[in-house]
């Protein structure tokens, strides 16, 4: 049992893999971006917008989390805004 699944995670196609990390990635960018808009607007049809945009990306993120789960992605790579990766 132990090999079968060693094989099976060395077989999987890393491109699958990084798509996810890659959209997990842009979801955190453009939550600190509306974040960031949130802080400082003032018109109260923009600071619902803000609201209603951060509501979307998480459940983006809850997507693609659960995603990342049912294809058995354990570890990603931890990246900077600045788009550098840690191992």
């Amino acid at each position: 049992m132990f090999f079968s699944r060693l094989k099976e995670q060395l077989v999987r196609e890393p491109a699958a893999d990084t798509a996810i990390e890659d959209a997990l990635f842009e979801v955190r960018e453009q939550m600190a971006l509306v974040r960031s808009r949130f802080a400082w607007e003032r018109d109260s049809d923009l600071i619902e917008a803000c609201i209603y945009e951060m509501e979307a990306l998480d459940a983006r993120q809850r997507y693609l989390l659960g995603l990342a789960r049912s294809q058995d992605l354990r570890a990603v790579r931890l990246r900077c805004l600045s788009g550098e990766g840690v191992k």
